[in-house]
């Protein structure tokens, strides 16, 4: 990873839980498992998504009780070329088991961490009743392995994933800005860069829809 100053960080596996048909997917919720080689813990994480307008999507939020004053929950704006989605995410630690680890994966006790776990504003977004029927039919989508790089490119702090899928590979590369117009800058710096230098793919589907599919 030369070309972007960066150090490796982790080794991991990803696995994403959802309906055979893919409902939540469809309904821009997304379940997602990682698990860490030789950490003790793992982290899960829902997420919700939200495309259209900004306003639209705050409003939205602001409707299913979020304030955007909840520090347990993560709320972004991901851009990415043209498209621009607002996200909701929450993440949860737990300790690694027999059942889940980076050595192990058990599609049951994986479900059951994500109802027991499940936070209830997004349960209730979601439809109490109808999230449990959901996440006890779901299946799993992965896993993909991957490696975490950290360092910088072209003057900004970078955070890079490598994953691979069955001989397939997907790289991102990201930063955190919290200024709209600064971020509206590195992308189109980084994205005239990339290109330039020939390591823009034209297929610039997201994480998710490498592991799951569109």
């Amino acid at each position: 990873m030369d070309i972007f100053s960066a150090e490796k960080r982790k080794t991991l596996k990803i696995y994403y839980l959802d309906t055979p048909s893919k409902e939540f997917k469809g309904a821009g919720f997304q379940h997602r498992i990682r698990l860490y080689k030789d950490e003790k813990k793992f982290d899960i994480t829902y997420k919700k998504q939200l495309p259209g307008s900004l306003d639209a999507a705050i409003a939205e939020a602001e409707a299913h009780g979020f304030s955007g004053d909840e520090s347990n929950y993560k709320f972004e704006v991901d851009a990415k070329g043209g498209e621009r989605i607002f996200t909701i995410s929450r993440k949860e630690k737990f300790k690694v088991t027999p059942a889940l680890s980076y050595e192990a994966f058990d599609s049951e006790a994986a479900k059951k961490l994500f109802i027991d776990n499940v936070p209830k504003k997004i349960e209730a977004w979601y439809g109490s009743v109808l999230y449990r029927q959901a996440m006890e039919q779901a299946t799993v989508f992965g896993p993909a392995e991957a490696a975490t790089y950290e360092g910088s490119y072209l003057g900004y702090v970078a955070d890079i994933e490598v994953w691979n899928k069955q001989g397939d590979q997907i790289v991102e590369i990201s930063t955190k800005e919290q200024n709209a117009v600064k971020a509206e800058e590195i992308e189109a710096l980084w994205r005239t860069n990339l290109q330039e230098a020939g390591y823009l793919s034209d297929d610039q589907s997201g994480k998710t829809d490498f592991i799951m599919g569109n």
